[in-house]
């Protein structure tokens, strides 16, 4: 009977010893990645700012407006250019990274796809859409505006962002050398930057 006790208490206490010994070297096992992983590592910059540029939007007239997109200062600068030379690498020291010439129908399609934009005429504030815009154009009324009209362009994409889809639009129909690659990176700033627009000249 002592002999059997004997063996039952060493097999107990044998088993309790390699049960004890791997359930502590799993738990530091399988607790080692997680500790390691729970470590943040602050040097590694995860989101790169992307470079500053600067987007020449030709009008059928041959004048243009530069979008300076400035991601450090996160706002975007605008500079109205009266007659654009396409050899020109830079206007009042904001450079011409890419240019887009486009039509009035395209023009007309922006207005609509950011909802249209609120104008001031004769004294009046009215929502206009893309094809009365294009109305002020031709009866030449909107020449003196067009600050106004790219301003409020950007107010609204500043209230309702603008998508990848809308840049794909633009870019297939107009002419230059702005592509989809380029510009992919701008989606997360524009909304947020459109809302400092501002001309500086």
């Amino acid at each position: 009977m002592k002999r059997i006790l004997k063996t039952a208490i060493i097999t107990f206490l044998s088993g309790a010893i390699f049960f004890g010994a791997s359930f502590a070297y799993l738990d530091h096992s399988l607790g080692k990645p997680a500790r390691d992983t729970d470590q943040k590592d602050y040097t590694v910059p995860y989101i790169r700012t992307p470079e500053s540029r600067g987007i020449a939007i030709v009008f059928p007239s041959g004048s243009a407006t530069l979008a300076y997109l400035d991601f450090d200062e996160e706002c975007i600068r605008l500079l109205d250019i009266e007659n654009f030379d396409e050899s020109c690498p830079e206007y009042y020291g904001y450079t011409v990274d890419y240019s887009i010439q486009i039509s009035y129908e395209l023009i007309e399609g922006i207005v609509d796809r950011v909802g249209g934009i609120e104008l001031e005429i004769d004294g009046q504030k009215q929502r206009y859409t893309g094809v009365q815009v294009i109305d002020l154009i031709a009866y030449g009324r909107a020449k003196d505006m067009k600050r106004e009209i790219v301003l409020q362009v950007f107010d609204k994409i500043s209230k309702n962002n603008f998508s990848k889809d809308d840049f794909v639009y633009i870019i297939e129909n107009s002419e230059g050398n702005l592509s989809f690659v380029d510009c992919i990176v701008w989606l997360d700033y524009l909304k947020d930057m459109s809302s400092r627009a501002q001309f500086v000249n």
